[in-house]
């Protein structure tokens, strides 16, 4: 686990007394660039909106927010200590109804929706014994995923962009079990599921 108080966040565990070093991207659980960035150059920024958690209350940056929490899942979970996909959406209509976030900002919005499989990596897939469960298991995230693209939709935001999952049994968190070596298999089936769901 990685803290974002950490610089660079991701790449290791000793926070830098929060010192960015120059002319390098924020990190969030990369050396470089995270797919949020890249959106943001292709918008004519320099990298991706400050997070909501690190502005302060009741403002907007001109350029947007981040309500992104690496370790996020959709599906509610006790087990799990990050804002669900659905807090973040709440959170954001909150901003929307009290003026925080105004119309002028939101008829020239892009929302990104970067779903990373948290909730097949952590909780989910892992544990399932049949295929029927694993589709029912990955239904109920693609079905929360899209309600919550709507609930954006309807507060007014133009544009939903919404990432497919990449081979989560590829990520060094599934390979460890055989030294990096292979992915596996049954968690990429998962990914590819949820990708046609």
């Amino acid at each position: 686990m990685s803290w974002q108080w950490a610089y660079p966040y991701g790449s290791n565990y000793v926070d830098t007394d929060g010192f960015p070093r120059p002319n390098t991207p924020s990190g969030r659980f990369s050396n470089y660039k995270i797919q949020s960035d890249f959106i943001a150059t292709m918008l004519g920024l320099e990298e991706a909106p400050l997070a909501h958690a690190r502005t302060a209350e009741k403002t907007c940056d001109p350029s947007g927010m981040t309500f992104a929490t690496g370790g996020a899942v959709v599906l509610d979970s006790t087990s799990h200590e990050f804002p669900t996909f659905t807090k973040q959406v709440n959170t954001f209509r909150k901003m929307v109804k009290d003026g925080t976030i105004t119309e002028k900002q939101l008829t020239h919005s892009v929302a990104l929706v970067a779903f990373s499989g948290n909730d097949y990596a952590s909780t989910g897939v892992i544990g399932l014994s049949s295929p029927n469960d694993i589709n029912a298991y990955i239904g109920k995230v693609t079905k929360e995923m899209a309600a919550n693209v709507e609930q954006l939709l309807k507060l007014g935001v133009t544009k939903v962009l919404v990432n497919n999952l990449h081979p989560v049994g590829c990520t060094p968190s599934q390979t460890r079990t055989n030294n990096y070596t292979t992915c596996d298999i049954f968690e990429n089936l998962g990914a590819s599921i949820h990708i046609i769901t």
